[in-house]
């Protein structure tokens, strides 16, 4: 989207998602698939957003971290130390994309907010 690609929707489609039959079940513990999720949303947050979102998402952090704490979520934890080790690769990745984005963060907010169905 923010590099100018559109989206079709076609509401007829119908799309089966067998979780049980899934690989990742059998070999992973849900804690391992919790870690890698969370890793996984840092770092799309750290290679995709604009400078204001990631200003948002650090002042945010603390928050975050206290209400990880809170529950005991310690795949909270090394989720972000995963991502954090990897943050090289995604500070060149996010350099290498930064510049195929025609649109800005800010332009999706406003079309969420101001469209019930938001078309690309």
């Amino acid at each position: 989207l923010k590099s100018g690609y559109k989206i079709i929707f076609e509401p007829k489609s119908i799309v089966i998602h067998e979780h049980e039959k899934g690989a990742i079940k059998g070999k992973y513990t849900p804690a391992q698939v919790k870690t890698v999720a969370y890793r996984n949303q840092f770092i799309f947050v750290w290679e995709n957003a604009d400078l204001e979102l990631i200003l948002s998402h650090i002042l945010w952090l603390p928050y975050h971290f206290v209400k990880a704490l809170i529950r005991f979520d310690w795949s909270f934890f090394l989720g972000f130390f995963n991502a954090f080790l990897l943050i090289p690769r995604v500070l060149n990745f996010r350099h290498k994309a930064q510049k195929l984005f025609v649109k800005k963060d800010r332009e999706f907010k406003l079309l969420f907010w101001t469209t019930k169905f938001p078309t690309f």
